[in-house]
């Protein structure tokens, strides 16, 4: 982010056990592509490879997204609620 940016706090409430995915931009963006095209692209892919496991998925998900020639650095972080609320 350049000086003089805006940021933005948000608030989500996230029902138990939902899963989060944090990702650094090299995970969705593509020259020639809108942002919000990966981005749906990925919870797509996420979405298809959902399961009782985490990493795994997470792990494949990546894979589909980059491929073994990624452009960018890329990093995702998947938490999951617990399905208790706990």
């Amino acid at each position: 982010m350049q000086a003089g940016t805006a940021r933005g706090d948000h608030t989500v409430s996230l029902p138990a056990g939902s899963t989060l995915v944090l990702h650094s931009d090299g995970l969705v963006e593509r020259r020639g592509e809108h942002l919000s095209t990966g981005v749906d692209r990925l919870a797509r892919t996420v979405r298809s490879l959902a399961g009782p496991s985490l990493p795994e998925p997470l792990h494949e998900a990546v894979g589909l997204m980059v491929g073994a020639t990624a452009e960018d650095d890329t990093a995702v972080l998947g938490v999951r609620l617990h399905p208790g609320g706990r």
